[in-house]
């Protein structure tokens, strides 16, 4: 399983962006791939499917949104 969060490299999505991959990894083991977007973006993908997107929800992710698509694949 491979998870990549997409963001903005401004200071409040890097902080969010750590804290949801410190959060997948404890939770889930798995070591999230950081990956620095353009735009006000903030994704996240699940093997390479997009699961999450700010764009469409006009809000940063909570892991538990993350992890709750994760236990339903």
């Amino acid at each position: 399983m491979r998870i990549s969060i997409i963001y903005r490299r401004v200071p409040d999505f890097e902080q969010h962006a750590d804290r949801l991959a410190a959060e997948i990894r404890e939770a889930r083991g798995i070591e999230p791939e950081m990956i620095h977007g353009s735009g006000n973006v903030f994704d996240v993908r699940l093997n390479g499917d997009l699961i999450y997107s700010m764009e469409h929800t006009g809000k940063l992710p909570e892991v538990d949104d993350i992890l709750g698509y994760m236990s339903s694949c």
